[in-house]
């Protein structure tokens, strides 16, 4: 528990920090401040995982698409090869 020299002192430290409420003016911008560097943090963030997210799905597409023209190949040299035992 602060003691009551403590509490003087604090009490006249804020009383000396509030003229004008110039103090309580600059906290409140700060404040602001610092929620809208959050938020644009965070809306970077979101929009990298969607980038991300995107990406690795563009990757995934053309890989089927790679698979997908291997496996005609092979199914048309399968072809090739089977009329070719007959």
């Amino acid at each position: 528990m602060p003691s009551a020299m403590t509490l003087m002192l604090l009490s006249q430290l804020r009383k000396n920090l509030l003229p004008g409420q110039k103090f309580r003016r600059y906290l409140v911008y700060a404040l602001g401040e610092i929620l809208l560097i959050v938020t644009g943090i965070l809306v970077a963030v979101n929009l990298n995982n969607w980038n991300a997210k995107r990406n690795g799905q563009q990757r995934l597409n053309e890989t089927y698409k790679l698979i997908c023209n291997e496996l005609k190949a092979d199914s048309a040299s399968f072809g090739h090869t089977l009329r070719a035992w007959k």
